[in-house]
């Protein structure tokens, strides 16, 4: 009796494939049979997919039985052939079902009966199939099968399908919204359509794998974002951009994978492949980009909702990417949710990818403060994750609450290129700049009453660069103060607009507090920016700012939420030239030696290289430490 590792870990394969091929044949009898009852497409169409999901169990049954066997392939293949055809005809009917049936019920008003035998089996499968797909993976450890890592996607995504249709049956039923099942339904369509191209290649012949790739070839890496520049001159995460225009330039082959916006939202951006994955209906496709997710979420039902469409989409466009892109590094940006694409794709990739998660601390907040049910989920994420990356000391330290796993710190740094001289007059006034989201963690109120109390005679003009859901709020304050002439709220401006009130400005305050979900500072590029010019700084001596600012020595620090103590330290500057010259060139000479481009991209060459040369990472950040004065991040 063979009881090597791999043969024990295929004889769990096998079991575990017909635990699924049990359930699968329950799940689409009862899915069918029900849809069928209370007459609902959504549940139908669900039932449907199982069958699909039962055949391509069967398969893998099969190829596995072969292998503990030691019998020839050629069978199976032949199998699997016929069965990527049925499948795909499957699915082609399906879709057309789904949007027919749909349109018609929606239109008709037609309005599916109550299923509490469908609700149940949804429920099963909610919590059935991720508990199933941890399983399988446990034993493809060992394994080592492409067919079988697809096939725990297959088992993730029924998981997802199910928790579609649990919403829309279960809210159908609970506040008689029957009209949800039928948008439901088409949502399913997220799921089925590529499943469907997919099923299609693959009976064609054109799903095969390819060719060993050579050492000697790129590194080639995926980075997984929340949003990304939808066109020239979008601002979005300008020094992300930047960082993948340097890796390329280095030889990297990088490509980006990030969300639809309203339907779309540019295929590339600076030369760098960008593949943007849909999630919902077009008009409604707007979760990322205008605002922080976790804000939106909080405008509406629709948007407390859709993460779910949103996680759903990721997955799929991740693993279809994985299985086609041979990537070496899946690196995840805003883990929260986002490892879980990353988590798939390095699953589903044909070579074994490493996963990288850099963390900023927003998301890391967000759990603290509003989501402690997901702390289980953060410290997983730091488990599956083959390096990760904080953005400052601060947000290292936050991690070192979820678990003590090692960590790298690797600040962000400009956006755009080293500033240039600009010859720009200076007037009498003593011009104060803030560029940021006008949201609350920023403290731009704050600011506001710290300029109100500056003496008439240091001519204080404020200049707010920045668009957020505190605008009006801040509007209302400077009229009430009295400052309408001494305060200009411009909104977003271009880049060329920026730099110039960057090199019209005496100084520059980010003065930063703790919102009330707990979110602050993670480190603050505009610093480094207004320190590239020159400007001396004023901010908060909060979260990730510290990590930038030496107090007296690249700028000055004050406690938060403290205008008293702000309007001391522009009074300072205002009325002490040679502090004001001082701070300027240090921080600029700081902003050279600790956070230029050069020592930013060596720092994630050694992390990257450390992954594909199979080193062991840096330790963990001890709890108390902080980068400490004069040293690099």
């Amino acid at each position: 009796m063979n009881t090597t590792p791999r043969a024990t870990a295929v004889a769990l394969g096998i079991r575990l494939e017909v635990v699924t091929v049990v359930w699968m044949t329950v799940e689409a009898g009862v899915a069918i049979v029900a849809g069928l009852m209370a007459r609902s497409v959504l549940l139908a169409a669900f039932g449907v997919d199982s069958v699909i999901e039962l055949l391509s169990g069967v398969v893998l049954l099969w190829r596995l039985s072969a292998e503990s066997r030691g019998a020839g392939m050629e069978r199976v293949q032949r199998l699997e052939v016929s069965t990527a055809r049925i499948s795909a005809v499957l699915l082609v009917l399906l879709c057309v079902f789904v949007v027919v049936t749909s349109l018609v019920g929606l239109v008709a008003g037609f309005k599916p009966a109550d299923s509490v035998l469908g609700l149940a089996v949804a429920g099963v499968a909610v919590v059935a199939m991720p508990l199933l797909a941890i399983a399988k993976s446990r034993a493809n450890r060992a394994i080592g099968s492409a067919s079988l890592r697809a096939d725990i996607a297959e088992t993730i995504t029924c998981a997802y399908m199910a928790g579609v249709t649990l919403v829309g049956v279960g809210l159908s039923m609970a506040v008689d919204l029957w009209w949800l099942q039928y948008i439901c339904a088409l949502a399913l369509l997220i799921w089925l359509v590529p499943e469907t191209r997919e099923a299609i290649e693959a009976a064609r012949g054109e799903d095969r794998e390819e060719a060993f790739v050579s050492s000697s070839e790129p590194v080639r890496i995926l980075h997984v974002v929340t949003a990304f520049p939808r066109y020239s001159g979008d601002t979005i995460v300008p020094w992300l951009v930047e960082l993948l225009k340097r890796l390329r330039t280095a030889g990297y082959e990088v490509e980006v994978l990030t969300s639809a916006y309203r339907g779309g939202g540019g295929q590339s951006h600076d030369g760098i492949p960008v593949h943007r994955f849909r999630y919902f209906f077009a008009r409604w496709e707007d979760l990322t980009h205008d605002e922080a997710a976790a804000d939106r979420m909080g405008r509406s039902v629709l948007y407390r909702v859709l993460p779910l469409f949103y996680v759903a989409g990721g997955l799929w466009a991740s693993r279809r990417m994985a299985r086609s892109g041979r990537f070496d590094i899946i690196h995840v940006h805003w883990p929260v949710p986002h490892v879980l694409f990353g988590w798939l794709a390095r699953r589903a990739s044909h070579k074994k990818a490493r996963l990288v998660t850099s963390w900023y601390g927003a998301e890391l907040r967000l759990v603290q403060s509003s989501m402690p049910w997901l702390r289980g989920f953060v410290r997983w994420a730091l488990r599956t994750s083959d390096a990760v990356v904080a953005i400052s000391s601060y947000t290292a330290r936050e991690i070192g609450r979820f678990g003590q796993v090692p960590v790298r710190v690797i600040p962000y740094s400009l956006g755009f290129a080293a500033a240039q001289a600009t010859g720009h007059i200076r007037d009498e006034s003593f011009r104060i700049l803030f560029v940021g989201r006008l949201v609350e963690r920023k403290g731009l109120k704050h600011l506001i009453e710290a300029v109100r109390r500056l003496p008439p005679e240091l001519k204080a003009r404020l200049t707010v660069i920045g668009e957020g859901p505190e605008r009006e709020a801040l509007a209302a304050q400077i009229r009430s103060s009295g400052l309408d002439s001494s305060v200009d709220i411009r909104g977003r401006v271009p880049e060329s607009a920026l730099r110039d009130a960057y090199a019209e400005s005496d100084v520059l305050v980010l003065p930063s507090i703790v919102d009330a979900r707990g979110d602050t500072e993670g480190l603050g590029v505009v610093l480094l920016e207004a320190m590239s010019y020159g400007v001396p700084v004023v901010a908060s001596a909060i979260g990730g700012i510290t990590d930038i600012v030496e107090n007296e020595e690249s700028g000055l620090l004050v406690p938060p939420a403290d205008a008293d103590q702000l309007a001391n330290a522009l009074k300072r500057l205002a009325l002490d030239p040679a502090l004001a010259a001082r701070l300027g060139a240090a921080g600029e000479q700081r902003v050279r030696t600790a956070f230029g481009w050069p020592e930013i991209l060596q720092k994630w060459e050694e992390c990257y290289g450390a992954l594909l040369n199979g080193r062991a990472d840096i330790a963990p950040l001890e709890a108390g430490a902080s980068m400490g004065r004069g040293a690099t991040p």
